[in-house]
């Protein structure tokens, strides 16, 4: 029986991610870090930090959050809010 250590966990998450990590270097179009996402997202975390989450409660921070996150990408990729809304509905 072999003894675990505490990078076990670690390693198992980096082989599972290993194929996910480098395709910065297959395409170019992809970025090699997340600053754009973090940039458009900068304002939700502030606001729900400033708000302490009391309006409406966790649910609706969480809805709200994947609301602003779909409004966002759309944008990010050129996509007509109310196409992609309509779709959804």
């Amino acid at each position: 029986m072999q003894q675990s250590t505490a990078l076990e966990p670690l390693a198992g998450r980096l082989a599972s991610s290993l194929p996910c990590l480098f395709v910065f270097l297959e395409h170019a179009c992809v970025e090699p870090t997340n600053n754009a996402s973090e940039r458009a997202l900068r304002h939700v975390v502030v606001s729900r930090k400033i708000s302490g989450q009391i309006k409406g409660g966790q649910l609706w921070m969480d809805r709200r959050s994947w609301f602003v996150t779909c409004i966002l990408t759309w944008k990010m990729k050129g996509r007509s809010l109310v196409d992609e809304i309509s779709k959804i509905i």
